[in-house]
């Protein structure tokens, strides 16, 4: 049986901050080290394709899923994608069932680049839900509009708030506020921000399989037991599902 926990969770965004090189991001390079699966990196290399329209004289060029130079590198694997610049690094997951394959590909990525000075990095968590309560029941739990507020800028008062903390060995930032996609909903935004001193690759390898397992879990429980039960949210294509808790 599904664990209904897993149903709330769909994208995550893995941030790195340092000195990278892009231009060896290569898809064949990719593929040498076997880091993902020969799948992932399947059609990264077919030639670019061309569909003609000849009834409206339009001619269409799809590009490959990767573009690198020295400066950048793009890769649209078939789970994730991603971008690299000189002084950033990130992964963005396309869904859920991707998070034991990112988090593995950074460990292996970096187990060969151990040598890259890194700074830091965060792992974040960004969804929009809808709750069995308003936006404004759910907000008023934890703040109150002061009269303050509602005489400088009137009665049709929409707060958000960011909170920030530390949990799970990280710097934990909270964002909450009025969703843009779902009307009464609420965005949710988690940050677990690690600062990397010394050690650069090497520490990212030592710890980040476990920081990556113990901030996913921290997040999914944070919005049970500190939010009414999920009724529905967004999920990464746009549809509203239900999730049974």
């Amino acid at each position: 049986m599904s664990n209904p926990l897993d149903d709330i969770l769909e994208r995550c965004v893995i941030v790195l901050l340092g000195n990278f090189n892009p231009a060896i991001l290569q898809p064949e390079w990719f593929l040498k080290h076997s880091f993902l699966p020969s799948e992932e990196i399947e059609g990264l290399l077919a030639e670019p394709s061309v569909k003609e329209i000849p009834e409206i004289g339009l001619r269409l060029e799809y590009g490959q899923a990767f573009s690198v130079s020295n400066d950048h590198a793009f890769v649209n694997f078939k789970s994730f994608t991603m971008k690299a610049l000189r002084n950033r690094f990130e992964i963005l997951s396309k869904n859920k069932d991707s998070f034991s394959l990112i988090s593995s590909f950074v460990s292996k990525l970096f187990s060969i680049l151990e040598e890259t000075p890194l700074k830091s990095y965060g792992i974040n968590f960004n969804e929009h839900y809808k709750f069995s309560e308003s936006y404004d029941e759910t907000f008023a739990r934890f703040f109150a509009k002061s009269d303050n507020l509602h005489g400088f800028f009137g009665e049709d008062l929409t707060c958000g708030c960011k909170l920030i903390t530390e949990k799970v060995g990280a710097i934990f930032t909270l964002t909450l506020q009025p969703s843009e996609r779902l009307k009464d909903g609420v965005f949710i935004k988690a940050n677990f921000h690690y600062d990397i001193s010394d050690g650069g690759g090497r520490v990212l390898v030592s710890n980040f399989r476990e920081n990556f397992r113990l901030t996913t879990d921290f997040f999914k429980t944070t919005i049970i037991e500190n939010f009414d039960p999920v009724t529905e949210y967004l999920s990464r294509n746009g549809e509203l599902k239900q999730c049974n808790l």
